[in-house]
């Protein structure tokens, strides 16, 4: 029998069946993927839990190791080398096991019993009564730090003993005498028969103790800690022969204690900077090269008027200065001008800005009555905002209703503060009160004392400086420049934890100048506006403290006492007493502070 399929049915049932089997495999690898990734992680996990175990027994291993090592040896071999007990065991190493890379470190040091008293307390005077060891293990699983440690005490057998040997006591404080815990300690010695280099850390008391220390002279004692100063021991040399502090020394059956104190470390940033000036952009009308636009005036003998056609003057006529931009721009003070006005003709000056290039008046918000312009000369710029409007120009409208008569304007200016402008490269000394000794002839040798630089930026700064007072001075023959005020005032007081900005302000180098700062005697702040009169023979001066409560005198001559020649200073300020300093000498680049007491 024969028969036959319609071609469409056959070709629609084998592509719908193609369709659905695609997209069921795709169904099944999307379910198997998911499982596949599920059980991947599971067996990630399990790996690294067994790998995390696998060298947590291995850390294990090795610190029983090393204890039991410690525990097989007479209790008068039981110590570190370099360490206080001295021994032969390592204090760091590096061991190997099952692929796994550790950092072993051994500890041991004397304890004091308080069972039969501690320190001067204990009743048979020996403070080291047993040993303390600590093993710690240190290793690393994906990049995060793992620690494992044992602790056990060796007790001598029979009745404790100690030869040739003292205690040393370390004590750190912070900057205001409070105890300072966990900080490094590190004791180092190599003028005894054996080597001593040792460190631990300070306890929640701020101390720790080294009892059996070997008798004998140039204990070296460093005390540092994360984020803090360092304090330390000296020793004595051809540059520094009498150190403070220098190295310890340790007597047998005595007690030496050290105190070194260390505090959070502080940032400091100088910038060195020109002064604000008071400048001026003026015109006065030589030529119209000053001027952006013309229209019916002109500038004939240096002045701005009308322009003439035929024998008359144009009735009206405008005219536009260029713009003044300064950089560093302060504060805009005044607008002026100096004008002839005959009867029947006027003049209006008006101040404009630049408004995506085009030329455009102030509006009245930021200058009342600027719309009409103005007649009157000066006007009042103070208020006007230097960050809306960093460039003014000034605008001239000039009339007549006698046409044989002209306005005339003969000069204009705008006046303006300009600064602080940075200065770079400023070479800078700075001294620290801190003393680690004297010289043979008694001076004093300072822990902190650099010559320091600002940058190319003009700034110079630091995030690690010691709390300290510090006294910053400038090289005014080499640099070319003074120190002619300082915010905050100089010396530099720097407390812990603190960031500090400070601006330098520097004048033109003369052989001899006097800084003044006036300051509040019950806050110890500055006193901004105070008024300060500086007298000598042939010298009456006045000036006002600047808003850091300081001013500057320079080209001074030189003045002394002894010589009959040094200056009075006379301050006063509205709410306090006046004062008078008589005897300021001036000699080279002087600072003064005058205190001033609140009525």
């Amino acid at each position: 029998m024969h028969f036959s399929l319609p071609t469409d049915n056959f070709k629609s049932t084998t592509s719908t069946s193609r369709g659905m089997t695609l997209i069921e495999i795709l169904f099944a690898i999307g379910i198997i993927s998911i499982l596949f990734i599920g059980i991947y992680g599971l067996f990630k996990v399990s790996i690294d839990v067994v790998s995390d175990s696998k060298a947590r027994a291995g850390a294990l291993a090795l610190a029983v190791e090393r204890m039991e090592q410690i525990r097989s040896l007479p209790y008068a071999s039981v110590g570190t080398s370099g360490g206080i007990p001295s021994g032969s065991i390592a204090q760091t190493e590096s061991v190997s096991l099952n692929q796994t890379e550790y950092t072993r470190r051994t500890f041991i040091e004397y304890a004091d019993d308080p069972a039969d008293g501690v320190g001067a307390a204990d009743t048979n005077g020996i403070t080291a009564d047993y040993k303390t060891v600590k093993v710690e293990m240190i290793w690393s699983v994906r990049g995060t730090t793992r620690t494992y440690s044992q602790v056990s005490s060796i007790v001598p057998v029979g009745i404790e003993s100690l030869s040739g040997g003292g205690t040393l006591r370390i004590q750190v404080y912070d900057a205001l005498s409070q105890p300072v815990s966990s900080a490094t300690v590190r004791i180092v010695n190599t003028t005894g028969t054996s080597t001593v280099d040792v460190t631990t850390y300070t306890n929640v008391q701020g101390f720790v103790t080294f009892p059996g220390t070997p008798a004998g002279t140039g204990y070296q004692v460093t005390v540092s800690k994360s984020g803090y100063s360092t304090a330390q021991t000296y020793t004595a040399s051809g540059s520094n022969p009498n150190p403070t502090p220098g190295h310890l020394s340790v007597a047998q059956s005595q007690t030496t204690s050290g105190s070194f104190f260390i505090d959070r470390v502080a940032s400091l940033s100088i910038r060195t900077l020109k002064p604000i000036e008071e400048k001026m952009w003026e015109d006065e009308f030589d030529t119209s090269a000053s001027l952006t636009s013309l229209a019916s005036t002109t500038v004939t003998g240096g002045g701005l008027s009308l322009g003439v056609t035929g024998s008359d003057y144009f009735a009206g006529g405008t005219a536009i200065a260029t713009s003044v931009a300064p950089t560093y721009l302060s504060k805009w003070k005044r607008a002026a001008w100096t004008a002839t006005v005959p009867a029947g003709t006027s003049a209006r000056v008006k101040v404009y800005y630049d408004l995506a290039g085009t030329p455009t008046p102030l509006p009245d918000a930021a200058l009342a009555g600027n719309s009409a312009g103005f007649a009157t000369s000066p006007v009042d710029l103070t208020g006007v905002s230097t960050s809306t409007y960093p460039s003014l120009a000034l605008y001239a409208s000039l009339t007549t209703s006698n046409s044989a008569a002209t306005p005339d304007i003969r000069r204009w200016e705008i006046d303006y503060d300009k600064g602080p402008v940075p200065i770079a490269n400023i070479p800078f000394s700075l001294q620290g009160s801190k003393t680690i000794g004297t010289t043979g002839a008694g001076a004093s040798i300072y822990k902190f004392l650099n010559t320091l630089t600002t940058d190319s930026s003009a700034l110079f700064s630091t995030s690690t400086i010691e709390w300290d007072t510090y006294t910053l001075t400038i090289n005014g023959a080499s640099t070319g420049y003074d120190i002619s005020e300082a915010c905050s005032p100089l010396p530099i007081a720097i407390a812990p934890a603190t960031t500090l900005p400070i601006d330098l302000y520097l004048s033109t180098h003369t052989t001899n100048s006097l800084l003044v700062a006036v300051k509040d005697s019950s806050t110890g702040n500055t006193i901004e506006g105070a008024t300060i009169r500086l007298t000598r023979t042939a010298v009456d001066t006045t000036q006002t403290a600047s808003a850091c409560g300081q001013t500057f005198f320079s080209g001074l001559s030189s003045g002394t006492v002894a010589g009959g020649t040094a200056y009075t200073l006379a301050v006063s300020k509205a709410g306090y007493q006046s004062t008078t300093v008589t005897g300021v000498e001036v000699s080279g680049a002087t600072s003064v502070s005058v205190t001033l007491t609140p009525q």
